[in-house]
């Protein structure tokens, strides 16, 4: 099989259609910002990261591992971790002592009480349409039994989607000097939240309503502090999706937003702004709808589907497959350039798996682009068999190395309310 990858590879490095999946996590190291046509904008915060979803690529970065106070953008790594360590959104939680009096009374809070029951569903409106503190800690016990077991959580979370620079001490994100993340890391942290249906449909709901609870016959009612969400605020910025805000008087503001235009699906953190945490963010999101274009190419001639019948790349086959022939595909196709960049003004790198490396698909490699040594986007390639002479692939033992490993997938947590697909 080594050697037949490598014979394919002459013939992909000279391919001239360019694809990328989605969603791919491209972590260029630090420096590698893609550059607009026109000037990036300054921002008056402290620390800015700009990221594009779809093909993981950095547009802006202003201090992006500086060590800063979250505030209260902890809790998108709080609302993850309390969604995906919950099976039941129905299960009813019960605010402590320590989720009621264990705050400052003059933070953010839902006012609720102690002994005052809700849904965890409930719970975590609360927590990011009204940024309750309560609902942070109540949450954290839910989950963990602690607040402190409940960090730990958060801590290992951050780890796994590649933050480096990030502790979390508490659930909520009041001032704490041992509390800090940087501004590329919450990217990672929102790039990560916005993928998980639970936490894309609370966090892009504009006002909630809890009918009753057992200490408030009237319930409550909350509207998300992100005024950019809301189309009333001289604020508002078309094609925002979710985000979320955050202060203290260390912290400053900080926010985290998400929007949408077309294919392109920025990510904006902005972190330590004196009161310009929403101008800040509507120029950086300006900066990369007007100087950026993601190519979907999986709708298009260029889209990459080549049959190699003939070519004789796959000749050590032909025992196993006889006349069959195969292809080799990949799905959801996205690249980002500048505006006057040219898919033919792309670099491709084609890097081949570790043959130790076990698979449950027939995926082989992958496909990188870079312009000028940034990264824009990357694919995963794939064998696909073709059967048109009558060979079926599936049943036949072994045509090509299989691994035995089983993928598990998770089991997807949803809420069926007014869900909003993101298309990512």
């Amino acid at each position: 099989m080594n050697r037949l990858l490598r014979r394919i590879s002459t013939f992909l490095l000279a391919l001239c259609c360019l694809t990328a999946l989605p969603g791919v996590r491209v972590q260029a190291e630090e420096g590698q910002v893609l550059t607009g046509d026109a000037a990036a904008p300054a921002i008056g915060g402290e620390a800015g990261f700009l990221l594009e979803v779809n093909t993981g690529t950095v547009l802006f970065a202003q201090n992006p591992d500086e060590h800063l106070y979250p505030a209260s953008i902890t809790k998108i790594m709080t609302a993850l971790v309390a969604i995906e360590n919950t099976e039941d959104f129905g299960d009813m939680l019960t605010f402590s002592d320590a989720a009621v009096n264990g705050i400052a009374w003059d933070s953010s809070r839902i006012g609720a009480m102690v002994g005052e029951q809700m849904t965890v569903e409930q719970a975590l409106y609360g927590l990011m349409l009204k940024s309750g503190n309560d609902c942070a800690v109540a949450l954290a016990e839910y989950v963990s039994g602690s607040e402190e077991a409940f960090c730990e959580l958060m801590n290992a979370r951050a780890a796994e989607l590649g933050c480096t620079n990030t502790h979390f001490v508490n659930a909520h994100g009041l001032h704490d000097e041992n509390h800090y993340t940087t501004a590329h890391d919450m990217a990672l942290i929102m790039q990560a939240a916005i993928r998980n249906d639970v936490f894309h449909t609370i966090d892009s709901t504009v006002t909630y309503s809890v009918p009753w609870t057992n200490m408030h016959s009237d319930g409550f009612s909350w509207t998300m502090s992100n005024k950019m969400m809301n189309p009333r605020s001289d604020y508002y910025y078309e094609g925002v999706l979710c985000g979320k805000t955050g202060y203290t008087d260390q912290a400053g503001n900080t926010l985290v937003t998400c929007a949408s235009r077309g294919d392109m699906y920025l990510i904006c953190v902005v972190m330590k702004c004196p009161q310009t945490h929403y101008q800040d963010t509507e120029a950086l999101f300006n900066y990369g709808f007007q100087n950026f274009t993601v190519h979907n190419l999986s709708t298009s001639a260029n889209s990459l589907s080549y049959a190699m019948e003939g070519t004789n790349f796959f000749g050590d086959l032909d025992p196993i497959v006889g006349g069959s022939s195969f292809s080799i595909r990949t799905d959801h196709n996205y690249l980002i350039l500048p505006n006057s960049v040219s898919l033919s003004d792309l670099t491709t790198e084609l890097i081949y798996d570790d043959p130790e490396t076990e698979h449950s698909d027939r995926t082989f490699a992958t496909l990188r682009y870079t312009y000028q040594g940034t990264a824009v986007g990357e694919a995963r390639l794939e064998l696909v068999p073709e059967t048109r002479s009558g060979f079926d692939f599936e049943k036949h033992e072994n045509p090509v190395p299989e691994t035995e490993t089983q993928v598990v997938q998770e089991e997807t947590k949803t809420l069926v309310i007014n869900p909003l697909y993101i298309g990512l």
